[in-house]
């Protein structure tokens, strides 16, 4: 167990315990409710069918609701809705267009493929390979040359030290691709009738269809189609030998997976983060088929071997590590009174804990700051937002806080390695995405975004004011190793 110094009354057990116990049943029901889902899409075309829970655009507990038969007339009516938006999207497919052109777009803007290397490297985001979002700066470090491919949103054209991943394809095959855009709707409509006759439970067929209407109008579903489209034609060429990629079981990833193992090539897939129980996929079975597993499966730390490698046991689980990047402050020791609220990019969750924040009262100098995901998507909206509260936001510069009250594991971690207690935000999901949920030797603070919140959180300001850990790095390297720093690497082989 972590050791924890204070000074004034012993710290009583960790809060949230109770919660785990009776959510117990909740998360099994959950579980079946997904594996159904993933085995209704055998395409792989859908997202929320694929086993990482935060891809299901709803929460847990409404999601349940629905497929339980707790609200028909609400998920009726929210059919209903996506219905008639399917029927648009199906007349006028212009997210599907937009998707299209964007594809043809950046593969006449950009240098077509080179000759091929025997590694491949397929990550998503923007940023280059001294900055990339997943794999940190380690690319920059590798001596042995790569294919870089990338997997990016938005209006981005051009190429910054990678290829886009739509460039593997050919004029005649985005030709193809374009037709299928105007017709995906329609074929997308048959895919899911077939899904939801082998999915038991009227409500739980409902939901199926409702989630696919709502990707399909939306083109994810038809993104996904282009993205495997784009990954199998590049792995399609004998040159390349090798596949590293951030894995979370992804729709994508399966995809790909299925490809490069149809041609009897490896394949690494990168734990990139902190392994969390909304990774449902790869903690729990039913969510791949034999041929959607990686040769490889590289963890960030120890503990996520022992959780992973007795559900993957065909593959190759192995401790590696936290690549993503280092924080700046890191090393340094709790010297603000500020408590740090460390957000994801989740929009509709982010919301709900900043009002929850905005009525905090805390009293003497413990004040409230928010830390949100500069990488998200929806940054910019929540900083808005933040700002219209009122609330302050954290800057890299600031003196490490006294608490990290967090959402996403890794930041926590982080801050582990300044000894800063971490606790986390409870939102009362059937499946959490607290990572120390995963590892059943440590317990961790928690506080419920609830009408408990306030309280709860002035408890835990008052009972930690003087507070620290005396083990956070050490206790950080065993969920996330960053010895990688202080060794020589060898390349690329230190993944493959």
């Amino acid at each position: 167990m972590a050791r924890i110094i204070w000074s004034g009354r012993r710290p009583g057990p960790a809060c949230g315990l109770r919660i785990r116990v009776t959510q117990s049943s909740r998360k099994a029901a959950l579980l079946a409710l997904l594996r159904q889902f993933s085995r209704a899409d055998r395409r792989r075309e859908f997202s929320f069918s694929s086993g990482v829970v935060g891809a299901v655009p709803m929460n847990d507990a409404r999601a349940l609701d629905y497929a339980e038969g707790g609200a028909p007339f609400a998920l009726l009516a929210l059919l209903a809705l996506e219905s008639a938006q399917f029927i648009l999207a199906a007349l006028l497919p212009v997210r599907n267009c937009a998707l299209v052109a964007r594809a043809i777009l950046r593969r006449a803007l950009n240098r077509p493929p080179g000759p091929l290397h025997a590694k491949s490297v397929i990550s998503l985001g923007g940023g280059g390979g001294g900055a990339d979002p997943y794999f940190g700066a380690f690319l920059a470090s590798a001596h042995e040359p790569y294919n870089y491919l990338k997997i990016v949103g938005g209006f981005s054209l051009r190429e910054r030290g990678w290829s886009f991943a739509e460039t593997s394809l050919s004029y005649r095959t985005l030709l193809g691709l374009a037709l299928q855009g105007l017709l995906h709707p329609l074929l997308a409509l048959g895919r899911l009738a077939a899904g939801a006759g082998q999915i038991e439970g009227w409500n739980a067929k409902l939901l199926f269809l409702m989630l696919g209407f709502k990707e399909t109008r939306g083109g994810i579903a038809f993104q996904n189609r282009l993205i495997a489209a784009a990954l199998a034609a590049h792995v399609a060429n004998d040159a390349v030998r090798t596949v590293i990629f951030p894995m979370e079981g992804r729709s994508w990833e399966k995809r790909l997976l299925a490809r490069v193992n149809a041609r009897g090539a490896r394949s690494t897939g990168y734990l990139h983060c902190a392994l969390t129980p909304r990774h449902a996929g790869l903690l729990n079975p039913g969510f791949f088929e034999a041929d959607e597993l990686p040769t490889v499966l590289r963890t960030p730390g120890a503990m996520a071997v022992q959780a992973i490698a007795p559900n993957l046991t065909s593959v190759q689980v192995r401790s590696s590590y936290f690549i993503r990047g280092d924080r700046p402050e890191a090393g340094a020791s709790p010297g603000g009174e500020a408590l740090l609220f460390a957000l994801t990019g989740n929009v509709e969750e982010s919301k709900k804990i900043l009002r929850a924040i905005a009525g905090l009262k805390l009293g003497g100098d413990a004040r409230p700051v928010v830390r949100l995901n500069p990488n998200a998507a929806s940054y910019g909206r929540l900083l808005r937002y933040t700002r219209r509260l009122g609330l302050d936001t954290w800057h890299e510069a600031h003196a490490a806080p006294r608490l990290c009250f967090f959402r996403s594991s890794s930041v926590a971690i982080g801050y582990l390695r300044m000894n800063v207690v971490p606790v986390y935000l409870d939102l009362e999901d059937a499946i959490s995405n607290n990572s120390f949920d995963v590892d059943g030797t440590r317990r961790f603070e928690r506080v419920t975004v609830g009408n408990g919140f306030a309280l709860e959180v002035a408890a835990l300001a008052d009972k930690y004011r003087s507070a620290f850990l005396s083990d956070g790095p050490e206790l950080a390297d065993y969920y996330l190793d960053q010895s990688y720093r202080s060794k020589t690497l060898a390349g690329l082989n230190e993944l493959s």
